[in-house]
């Protein structure tokens, strides 16, 4: 039997979701304390016929360090094409940031945070390279993010926390994500965010040792056909949900795999019909929290290489399966976890196929599933390290079932 890999990258994913990503969070060389100044509109530089920017003779293009905007005379920020370390935008009352319009290169963090007035991007037209983490949160009444169309190369994108914002149209063409592990991409709390429509203008994304994507507590989402906007990363893409109530249907266009998708408190969802192109995924978790009955929709699923979670990790708390329809296609299987599912009653929608080799069964603790049928399927298709327990004329577990994703 080969060693099933606990899924430990997705640990960090969870991990890290309320503190390197979370709004507010500074990066390395920022400033921990809290910004407090505020700054009034500049004018943007205007180019001479000579082709120097009027007003900035005598000062360089490039700034060396980190740059806080309310900190220095504003007459400068018009001037600046680089910035060598974190530029932090915050507490200011501008309504767009056309004082940076000359913008082009941000080396550290940009940090674009609890700004009152901001209602748009625009002025940063000519940014290509945000080499930190691009953070964009607890700005109120901003609406439009489209003045980042021409940014080529990011580490991490966090989005969060901006009331009004209900369109994410921004990034344009391809778009390349750099530097350390992790790369992210992370929308959290937009109450009025309903769809990720404006991810279509990607044409193509790429990334140095994957790419997380990380919804997270978007009540207003309903749409994530967007994420095809990222299809292109195939394995390398993992993608997590966390509170989306309301997502009735999942279904983008994967490309026929994808690195991994987790989906839990989502209340409302029903169907997974619109992820047929899907044949590989490495892990697959669809628990606590949805309204699924079944799997139709994923009949395409050939392989899961490290893991499928079905339910949660004791009693009660996976979702309504009564079937488990739709993963008929299955051969090959590291992990296979059905846990807690109270109204599954048999497993006759699970792959019953003679070729099909599932590494390590776990078969727990879902009531109205006879015991003795889950012992016959695991032995059928596992040749050792078999879990069955708690379910129908079983006898109790005597352990706790690993978490979704253990370290």
């Amino acid at each position: 039997m080969r060693n099933i890999k606990p899924l430990d990258v997705l640990v960090t994913v969870v991990g890290v979701s309320s503190a390197l990503f979370a709004c507010g969070y500074e990066g390395a060389g920022a400033s921990s304390s809290p910004v407090t100044h505020t700054a009034s509109d500049p004018e943007p530089a205007s180019t001479s016929g000579n082709g120097e920017k009027e007003g900035c003779s005598g000062v360089e293009s490039r700034w060396s360090g980190d740059l806080d905007v309310g900190a220095v005379e504003q007459s400068v920020l018009p001037c600046i094409e680089e910035v060598g370390g974190n530029l932090v935008v915050s507490s200011t009352m501008w309504t767009d940031l056309t004082a940076l319009s000359q913008l082009r290169v941000v080396e550290g963090n940009l940090l674009i945070h609890q700004n009152q007035a901001l209602e748009s991007l625009d002025g940063l037209e000519k940014l290509r390279d945000a080499l930190g983490k691009l953070d964009i949160s607890g700005n109120p009444v901003l609406t439009d993010l489209t003045a980042l169309g021409g940014v080529e190369r990011v580490h991490v994108v966090v989005i969060g926390a901006n009331e009004s914002l209900a369109d994410i149209a921004s990034f344009a063409g391809d778009l390349q994500f750099v530097g350390p592990e992790p790369q992210a991409f992370v929308l959290e709390r937009l109450p009025s965010l309903g769809h990720l429509d404006g991810l279509a203008a990607l044409d193509g994304v790429s990334s140095v040792g994957g790419l997380r994507v990380q919804l997270l507590h978007l009540d207003a989402l309903s749409d994530v056909e967007g994420l095809t906007g990222f299809s292109a990363l195939g394995l390398e893409l993992e993608i997590e949900m966390i509170g989306v109530p309301a997502l009735v249907e999942l279904g983008f266009a994967a490309g026929g795999e994808l690195g991994s998708l987790e989906v839990s408190d989502a209340p409302n969802l029903t169907s997974v019909a619109g992820m047929g192109d899907l044949l590989r995924i490495r892990a697959l978790s669809l628990w606590n929290g949805t309204a699924l009955s079944s799997f139709t929709g994923f009949d395409a699923l050939e392989v899961v290489d490290e893991r499928l979670q079905i339910g949660g990790c004791e009693a009660g708390e996976g979702s309504p399966f009564d079937s488990l329809a739709g993963l008929g296609g299955l051969r090959e299987v590291g992990l296979l976890s059905i846990i807690g599912n109270d109204g599954l009653s048999d497993l006759m929608g699970l792959s019953a196929r003679p070729d099909l080799h599932i590494d390590a069964v776990q078969i727990r603790d879902n009531h109205s599933l006879s015991n003795e049928a889950a012992l016959t399927y695991a032995t059928a298709h596992s040749d050792d390290d078999i879990d069955v327990c708690g379910n129908a004329g079983g006898s109790s577990c005597i352990e706790s079932a690993c978490a979704p994703f253990p370290n």
